[in-house]
C-alpha cells in the first residue's frame, strides 16, 4: 500500500510529540566497538559488562552456507589478519580482499579478528588471535553467562542488493536465522534488522510475531528501488525522503525505523556548522503516530543523546554502551542488568576460539 500524498501530508501535519520515556534501549552497536574489537566474543562480553540492554550484530552467510558474526561484506587487512591456507596451494590464498559469500568457513576461521586497532578508535582493546564465531557459537556464549534470558539481541542481514554476488540472497539469510533463533529459542528476544527491507518482507512473511527494524540513511534512501524492497521514495512527490521511508518501513510490516544520526557527509560533532542530522524530531514524531518505534544509529556523543531521548526516541545504538549506560544512570533511568565480569570472563576463555 502507498498512501496518496494529500494522506501522507496529513498524517504529517496531525502528529503530536511523544511522552518522553522513563528509560531507553541502549544498544552496543557490534559489542561495543568503540572499546573492544568489533563484532567478535569479547566486544559482546564487553557489551553485556557495561549493561546494554540489547547486543547489536550483524552476520554474513559463506560459500559452504553458514551463518557467521562480522559486518563487512569483503575481509580487510585493517581487520582482519591472514595466518595460513586451509590446504596446501589453495587458490584463495590469502583470504583478506577476498568476499565472505566467496569463502568457507573453514578459510574464514583461519582469519585473526582481534589484533588489528582500528584508527577511529584508538582505545580499542585487542584479543590476538581471535577467530569469527558463527551465529550458533554466539548464541552459546550468551548463554553461558546469561542463564536467565535477560539481554536481547538485535541482529542485522548484512545483504548488499545493489552489488551482484557480493553478498548471499536473502532467503538464505533468512532460513539461516530463524534456523538459529529456534534452536537457542530466542524468537522473543530478538529484532531483526537490515538495509536490505526485503529480508524484513521475508521475516514478517515467514513469522509475523517476530520484531523488524527497518535500517536506513540518506544513500539508501536515495537508491530506494533496490535497497527498500522495490518501493520508490519518488512516489512520494513532496514529502521529505525520510518520512516517505517510514511510511515504506510501515508498509511491509516494520516494528521500528532505525535512521541515521546524521548524514554521510556530516561532520561528528553536533555544534559544527558541517554537522547536518539526517533524523529529527519531525521523523520521530510521525514514527509514533504511525505506532513504530524509532532506534537511531549509531550515536557515539552525549549531546546527541541528550538530543534525540529529548525528542522520545525509543532507543539508541551506540558504539559506547558504557558511557551511554552512565548518562542513563546519571539521569535516573532504569537500566539493564550488568553482568558479572569474572563469570563473563570465564565464559569467555571457554567459548573464545584463537587462530
Amino acid at each position: 500500500m502507498i498512501l496518496p500524498l494529500s494522506l501522507s501530508l496529513a498524517v504529517i501535519a496531525s502528529v503530536t510529540a511523544s511522552p518522553t520515556r522513563p528509560s531507553i534501549d541502549i544498544q552496543a552497536h557490534r559489542g561495543g566497538r568503540g572499546s573492544t574489537v568489533e563484532n567478535t566474543l569479547p566486544s559482546f562480553a564487553y557489551g553485556a559488562v557495561s549493561g546494554a540492554n540489547t547486543l547489536e550484530l550483524d552476520f554474513g552467510v559463506t560459500k559452504d552456507g553458514v551463518a557467521v558474526v562480522w559486518h563487512d561484506e569483503y575481509f580487510m587487512p585493517s581487520k582482519c589478519l591472514d595466518t595460513h591456507p586451509v590446504t596446501q596451494n589453495d587458490p584463495l590464498w590469502p583470504y583478506n580482499d577476498k568476499h565472505m559469500a566467496n569463502l568457507t568457513l573453514a578459510q574464514v576461521k583461519t582469519l585473526d579478528c582481534g589484533s588489528e586497532r582500528q584508527k577511529d578508535y584508538p582505545i580499542q582493546e585487542l584479543y590476538p588471535g581471535t577467530k569469527l564465531s558463527t551465529l550458533d557459537e554466539f548464541f552459546d556464549f550468551v548463554h553461558c553467562f546469561d542463564k536467565d534470558g535477560e539481554i536481547k539481541f538485535d541482529i542485522e542481514t548484512k545483504i548488499n542488493p545493489s552489488q551482484t554476488n557480493s553478498t548471499r540472497e536473502p532467503e538464505i539469510f533468512v532460513d539461516l536465522l530463524l534456523a538459529a533463533i529456534d534452536k537457542h529459542d530466542v524468537s522473543e528476544r530478538v529484532t531483526v534488522q537490515s538495509f536490505d527491507w526485503r529480508s524484513l518482507k521475508l521475516i514478517k512473511e515467514r513469522r509475523p510475531e517476530l520484531i523488524t527494524s527497518a535500517l536506513y540513511d540518506d544513500t539508501t534512501a536515495v537508491n530506494d528501488t533496490v535497497w527498500l524492497g522495490g518501493a520508490k521514495i519518488e512516489d512520494y512527490d513532496g514529502v521529505d525522503p525520510t518520512i516517505a521511508a517510514a511510511l515504506i518501513a510501515k508498509d511491509i510490516k516494520s516494528d521500528i525505523i532505525s535512521p541515521a544520526e546524521k548524514t554521510s557527509d556530516s561532520s561528528s560533532t553536533l555544534s559544527s556548522p558541517q554537522y547536518t542530522p539526517f533524523l529529527t524530531k519531525q521523523l520521530v514524531d510521525f514514527a509514533h503516530d504511525l505506532d513504530m518505534l524509532v532506534k537511531p544509529w549509531t550515536i557515539d556523543t552525549l549531546d546527541v543523546v541528550d538530543e534525540v531521548y529529548g525528542w522520545g526516541v525509543d532507543g539508541v545504538i551506540t558504539d559506547w554502551p558504557h558511557q551511554v549506560v552512565r548518562w542513563a544512570e546519571l539521569n535516573k533511568l532504569d537500566t539493564a542488568k550488568k553482568y558479572d565480569q569474572g563469570v563473563v570472563d570465564k565464559c569467555l576463555a571457554k567459548h573464545n576460539q584463537l587462530a
